[in-house]
């Protein structure tokens, strides 16, 4: 028996009310997976925001760090080659450089101690691959080994002066202390003053002492090289710098 239009109208109108049910369905689960989905990638770019903020800050405050510290090298190369220019007359010769400060920067290698503390934790969390800017990563990834660099000349410097300088100091008698206070490592106590600048006498042997002008002349060309290796890391630093500003937004 053939069914009746009223039938037919009704199972057509079923047909129709569950297709547009099972379409809303699809619908609703599509909306909601492209909501979570914004939701996500709104958080991500909110983390990243916060995480190239973290290390705008911690590579501002090593870009100080490394720049005192490159100007102590600075001052040390002045320090030491007024030190072997006096070789030339047997006295000391420099109006702006003291033979403390000098032989402050044969027994001392200052190195600097920057942070990673933010950049570390991104590294060993995998959270690094919240920032999006590829070439950011990159300069990231290399920064350790940028740093090394600079390490790799100036480590080795103080097994030299704790190997050789500092040895060489002893036997000879050399005053010390005024070296140390010349960098403002304070002795403590009521201890008399005892500086190379006030001992003529030793200061003139020194300046005839050809193992001590070879020292000085190691140390110069170590701190030479270093200072160009300050120069890529504070290259470095400002590169990375810049590259957070243009991804940075206001906060």
């Amino acid at each position: 028996m053939s069914n009746s239009p009223e039938k037919n109208k009704l199972n057509i109108r079923s047909w129709a009310f569950l297709l547009t049910e099972g379409v809303l369905i699809v619908v609703s689960i599509m909306f909601a997976f492209a909501l979570d989905s914004w939701w996500d990638e709104r958080k991500d770019r909110n983390d990243e925001q916060a995480i190239l903020h973290a290390l705008h800050d911690e590579f501002t405050a090593n870009r100080e760090v490394v720049s005192r510290y490159r100007q102590m090298n600075l001052d040390g190369i002045e320090s030491l080659e007024a030190f072997l220019l006096s070789f030339e007359g047997g006295r000391w010769n420099s109006d702006t450089r003291t033979p403390d400060e000098a032989l402050a920067y044969l027994l001392l290698m200052p190195t600097p101690d920057v942070g990673a503390g933010v950049l570390n934790a991104l590294i060993s969390s995998g959270r690094i691959e919240l920032l999006q800017n590829n070439k950011l990563r990159i300069r990231l990834a290399n920064w350790k080994g940028v740093y090394d660099e600079l390490l790799d000349d100036l480590l080795p410097s103080k097994g030299f002066a704790y190997d050789t300088v500092i040895p060489f100091v002893i036997s000879k008698g050399v005053p010390a202390r005024g070296a140390f206070e010349s960098l403002d490592i304070r002795f403590d106590g009521d201890l008399p003053p005892r500086t190379l600048g006030d001992d003529p006498e030793t200061l003139g042997r020194l300046l005839t002492d050809p193992q001590l002008r070879t020292m000085l002349e190691v140390r110069v060309g170590v701190l030479l090289h270093a200072r160009d290796e300050y120069d890529v890391v504070l290259q470095e630093i400002d590169g990375i710098l810049l590259d957070i500003e243009s991804l940075t937004t206001a906060s």
